[in-house]
Parts: C-alpha cells; structure tokens; sequence
C-alpha cells in the first residue's frame, strides 16, 4: 500500500495505543443520535478526511471544552456508524474491543514508537 493510503490507520492505532495521547472527552458512548440506515460512503464526513485534525480532540490542544465536545459530536454524527464505532473506542483506548486481534503488542511489533 502507498504510505497514504496506511496514514489514517496508523494514526487511530498510535492515539489508541500511545500513551503520549490523551483526548480530553468524556469517556464512554457519546449520547447522540445514530443513522444506521446510511449506506458507507452517502455519510456527510468521513473520518479519513478528520485523521489530520485529531489534534482538535487532545488533551494538549487549547479549545474550550464546549467547543471541543460539540466538534467531536458533530463528526460523529456525520460519520458512518461504523467510522464513529472506530473513533469513539480510539478515544477511550478502547480499539481491542473492536478489534481484540489489533493488540498494544501486535501493534509494538510492527513499530515500537507507536505504542510508547
């Protein structure tokens, strides 16, 4: 695969397993309204197009919490229910309940950076 297409991938694996990121949101599922009737591709984000301002989410960015808060439920909302799924374990750590296959060890094997 071409760098580019692997980016937003590595990225959801290094902020879950990373121990340097910490998104400053309320842990848990989010309340807000899922459309699990929207077929993949018709949803009005997609989270490849929000892995680079992930930034927004973190404890290290300085945004008020409202503003941060209301950002992330806005992009889930526009997400497929799927995409959302991925970001809202990404942000709890939580991505090996996803996926329990995808592991901090697995993920330290193919680059030890991403899991410090």
């Amino acid at each position: 695969f071409p760098s580019h297409d692997t980016e937003p991938v590595k990225t959801m694996l290094i902020l879950n397993f990373s121990s340097k990121f910490k998104f400053d949101l309320p842990e848990g599922m989010p309340d807000y309204e899922r459309d699990e009737t929207k077929a993949i591709g018709l949803q009005e984000q997609k989270l490849v197009h929000w892995v680079s301002k992930m930034y927004l989410f973190l404890d290290s960015h300085k945004i008020s919490k409202i503003k941060r808060e209301s950002t992330f439920l806005n992009l889930i909302t526009g997400l497929h229910h799927t995409e959302a799924d991925v970001l809202i374990h990404v942000k709890d750590k939580a991505l090996t309940e996803l996926f329990p296959n995808i592991t901090k060890e697995l993920v330290g094997q193919y680059n030890p950076k991403w899991t410090e």
